[in-house]
């Protein structure tokens, strides 16, 4: 006990009774190192965490594989809530539709799917977020449904496939961050089935967000379709582009700007999506018009907004009357899994917060250097480490 204090002491850490006993405690049980559960919650937090807090997360998820990331994860959230609920604007959720699945990075299994990492760091800015899909009836699929709820995501319309197994995606990084993806098909989240949940939910939305990968199968696009066309008029529909061949058609892209008022895309997904719009070049464009053009005139929306993503070179953002052009912000780049979905996520959240569109841009575009700067797509990222950047 001595041995707590002084370890308290040094870390500058309450030396009350409380706080020693359960530093004790989880010594004693050999669950976690104590050095290693304090400096892997200080970047995220830059104050350490309580030790009764840890132990009290730990024995509320006994037997159920919870380590040293998992505990930073559900104190940072647990304590966070109540700043999360006063920061919602709406009771209204944003709603993303498609892939949950386990993302295998050469660090170690994460849950992932562009939908889901969008959900999370919508829920993370404060924003209730739901995720839609369906894993296996499966210890993957038990496992990750854990997950998305430790992440303080709900799993209620998380569906439970018993033919299909859980998702699954092997990833690689390359020296520059960048990933490179191998997708397992057929997985349960091809599987979607529409119900009275779901019209209902669609009813409430006020944002939803559709992947492409996710339409990879006619169920999935016809589940899709029916969730839009119950939305109500005030909804906003965005569409993530996202390039994963063979999965993605010219046919998709195009049905799929036809029914958004958002499109999200990376600078390579732009280029290719222009080529298939019909329409010249006027002389005297800059890049940026000459891309966002074209997007633009191909979604039929009166609240159209085109976000372009250009990795180390910023965004591009456009809507019916201002135009943003952002450079990149210079970083460590540890990873890009889920970079794209983050800048949507904190556009959005922005835009939903009554930002102007500059503004917005500006917040999303140093969100998602943030999220670049650390590993996995569902990183603990503050709006104080946004704001720094800004």
């Amino acid at each position: 006990m001595l041995q707590v204090k002084a370890f308290l002491a040094a870390k500058d850490l309450p030396v009350d009774v409380p706080n020693v006993v359960a530093w004790h405690v989880l010594a004693v049980l050999g669950k976690f190192d104590r050095e290693a559960v304090l400096l892997a919650a200080m970047p995220a937090r830059k104050k350490p965490i309580n030790g009764l807090a840890c132990l009290q997360f730990k024995r509320a998820n006994a037997g159920k594989g919870v380590g040293i990331e998992e505990c930073r994860h559900g104190i940072h959230y647990g304590e966070r809530r109540s700043e999360y609920k006063r920061n919602m604007r709406s009771d209204r959720p944003i709603v993303a539709i498609g892939e949950l699945l386990w993302d295998l990075l050469p660090t170690g299994p994460r849950p992932g799917g562009a939908p889901f990492n969008f959900a999370f760091h919508c829920h993370q800015l404060g924003h209730p977020a739901i995720i839609v899909s369906r894993v296996g009836n499966d210890e993957p699929g038990e496992s990750l449904q854990f997950q998305v709820r430790h992440l303080g995501l709900g799993s209620d319309f998380i569906q439970t496939d018993f033919d299909q197994p859980t998702g699954s995606v092997d990833v690689e990084i390359d020296g520059a961050g960048q990933p490179k993806y191998t997708i397992a098909m057929p997985v349960a989240w091809d599987y979607l089935e529409w119900n009275d949940s779901l019209a209902a939910l669609a009813k409430r939305a006020a944002a939803v967000c559709l992947g492409t990968l996710a339409q990879r199968t006619k169920q999935n696009r016809d589940l899709v379709a029916a969730f839009v066309a119950n939305t109500s008029e005030d909804c906003l529909a965005i569409c993530d582009i996202n390039f994963r061949r063979p999965f993605l058609t010219d046919e998709l892209i195009l049905d799929s700007l036809r029914s958004c008022d958002w499109l999200k895309a990376n600078e390579e997904e732009a280029e290719y999506i222009a080529k298939l719009i019909p329409g010249e070049l006027h002389e005297g464009q800059s890049r940026s018009e000459s891309l966002l053009s074209p997007l633009m005139a191909s979604i039929l929306s009166d609240r159209v907004l085109c976000a372009i993503t250009r990795g180390a070179n910023g965004c591009i953002v456009g809507s019916s009357n201002v135009t943003v052009e952002l450079a990149g912000i210079p970083i460590q780049v540890a990873d890009t899994v889920g970079a794209g979905d983050a800048f949507t996520a904190a556009l959005l959240t922005q835009h939903l917060e009554g930002k102007p569109l500059e503004q917005a841009a500006r917040f999303a575009n140093a969100y998602a250097a943030i999220v670049s700067s650390k590993r996995g797509g569902t990183p603990i990222v503050t709006r104080e480490e946004v704001e720094r950047l800004l």
